[in-house]
């Protein structure tokens, strides 16, 4: 099974680029940098600084996220962002089921909530209180995917959201028929079960 990048790659590229220039400039003038002593400007451009290089590192994770191709084939899981690939043997992989609810949460995007599949490598510990795509875009934007169940709000047109409100998006029954074809289907909730049938 081949899952191409999400959709709108291009203008989040473009828009999420822009960003930590863009905050740059805005606290650079907001905080009238060059008007007040030596040591408070110093203070204030590199509290500018570290936050414009920590928002850049966070838009470039997302991208990466977003932007793969993410291939599960009988001898694993392939993640590939314009020519640099990580390839898992399945048995280096978890393979987990996720109700994936955090309405509650002020981190959680309720467009993004949904059971779905959760790949990641062995030994990490997923951080419950995150949403699994946040998780995954936040620590391991290379080596992890939260694959969500298709639901009626992906069918509506993609310029009314923002890529990173979706993620991957796949219908329920062929991500599972994929993944027990290839002996990886993980236990999935009473609930699912009966959905799929």
């Amino acid at each position: 099974m081949k899952i191409g990048p999400c959709k709108n790659e291009l203008v989040a590229f473009v828009v999420f680029l822009v960003f930590p220039f863009a905050m740059f400039g805005i606290f650079y003038n907001a905080f009238e940098i060059g008007t007040h002593s030596a040591t408070e400007d110093a203070l204030l451009l590199t509290f500018i600084i570290i936050f414009s290089v920590a928002s850049g590192a966070w838009i470039v994770g997302s991208i990466i996220y977003f932007g793969r191709t993410i291939i599960l084939d009988s001898e694993g899981c392939c993640f590939s962002f314009r020519g640099f690939e990580k390839k898992f043997r399945w048995e280096e992989l978890d393979i987990q089921y996720y109700e994936n609810d955090h309405s509650h949460s002020r981190l959680g995007n309720r467009e993004a909530d949904g059971p779905g599949i959760l790949i990641n490598v062995k030994g990490r510990k997923y951080r419950s209180k995150l949403p699994a795509m946040t998780y995954c875009y936040f620590f391991h934007p290379m080596t992890s995917v939260f694959l969500r169940f298709r639901k009626p709000l992906d069918d509506l047109d993609p310029w009314k959201h923002s890529i990173t409100v979706l993620g991957y998006a796949i219908k329920r029954e062929e991500l599972l028929a994929v993944l027990k074809e290839l002996g990886q289907c993980p236990e999935v909730s009473e609930k699912e079960r009966v959905l799929t049938k």
